[in-house]
Parts: C-alpha cells; structure tokens; sequence
C-alpha cells in the first residue's frame, strides 16, 4: 500500500479517535455531575430529618404517631345447626308448650339467625294456622308492647291457648268471643247463673257472658 492511499485512512481513524475520546470525556463529566447530584440529595434529606423535631419542639406538638395495626374482625360463621321446623300450630289446646319447645331448639341451635326478640316473633308467627295465627296477626297489627318481646309474646299466648279445659272461640279483630267449649258450658257457665228458686215462676235472667275473660 502507497503512502497516498494510506494518508485517507489514517486521517479518518485519528478523527474517529479523537471523537471517541472526547465521548469518553463528556460521560466522565456527567458521571461527576450525578455524584455530586447525589450527594446534594443525601444533604437535603439530612437537614429535612434534623428540621422535623425541631420543628414540632418549636410549635409544642409532637408528630402523631401511626395508628397500631388492627387485627380483622372475623365475622361470626354462618353455618349454623339445621333443625327441623316444628308442625304447624293452629291453637290446639294442651299442645302450645310443646310447640313453643320446639321454637326454643331452633333459635338456641341458630343464634345468628334469630339474634332478636322481633325476629323470633316473626318466625313464630310464620309457623302460626288458623285460630292461633288469627289472634297473632290481630296482635301484630296493633303492635302492642309484646310484640317487641318474644317472652311477652309467648306469655300472653299461652295464656290464650294453653288451657286444654276451656276452649273459648274468639274473634280477635272484633275482640269479643264468639262461642266456648261444651265443657264450660256445662261447668264454668252454668255456675255463674244465679240460683233460681223452686218457688219463683219466673224465667231468670241470662247473664251476659260475652265478656268473661
């Protein structure tokens, strides 16, 4: 190779070189420019540290500390014991106790469910048929003070349906009683009627018993 064709070459490979050099020396630079970059940064959050207390201790209030970690609240299981629903009562005598038993075992077994007065009424309710749901359904309509309390409730029924001896019909929207059993017609009625004399020929007088409780 001649000198004249080498010249070109050598040239472009020495500009090359320079050009290379002075990248080299750019990244340098920046390379000191980022660690002083850096280092101001590092200051700064030095002095922000330090300003903080200082800072509280001039306005006299301290930074609130971060609230404690609270454990999750687990709700409580859903899955609670199956017990069959009792037969449907429809206000036979002798049978309301053992009725208001088999409630008892559904809201004991099924807490979550029945948590209330109210909501133990209300399935009550919905087991009721017949004479025993007419009289719960006149009760609930006037919402007494017993229909917020399940113990009131069942009182108070038992007192109407747990008497096997008598059995008065009422209407409950009326309020009055419409008929009572054969067994106070011939007992508890008839000993009400004033005695009437063997001598007195007059026909007594029949009591109004609309209103015996």
């Amino acid at each position: 190779m001649n000198s004249a064709d080498s010249d070109p070459l050598s040239h472009t490979l020495a500009a090359q070189s320079s050009l290379l050099e002075q990248h080299d020396h750019t990244l340098t630079a920046l390379m000191e420019h980022m660690k002083e970059f850096s280092v101001s940064i590092a200051s700064l959050r030095t002095q922000m540290t330090a300003l903080v207390p200082q800072a509280a201790a001039a306005t006299g209030h301290t930074p609130p500390a971060p609230p404690p970690a609270q454990a999750p609240v687990l709700p409580p299981s859903t899955r609670e014991a199956y017990v069959p629903p009792p037969a449907p009562y429809s206000g036979d005598l002798g049978t309301c106790k053992s009725f208001l038993t088999q409630c008892s075992l559904i809201f004991e077994q099924q807490p979550y469910t029945y948590a209330n007065d109210r909501a133990k009424i209300c399935y009550l309710i919905g087991c009721l048929r017949g004479p025993a749901l007419s009289w719960a359904s006149a009760v609930w309509e006037k919402q007494t003070l017993s229909c917020s309390s399940y113990l009131a409730f069942t009182t108070e029924m038992k007192q109407i349906f747990d008497h096997p001896l008598h059995n008065p019909h009422f209407d409950w929207f009326a309020n009055r009683i419409k008929s009572w059993s054969t067994f106070c017609h011939s007992n508890c009625l008839q000993a009400a009627l004033p005695p009437v004399s063997s001598e007195s020929t007059s026909v007594p007088e029949v009591p109004d018993l609309s209103t015996v409780p």
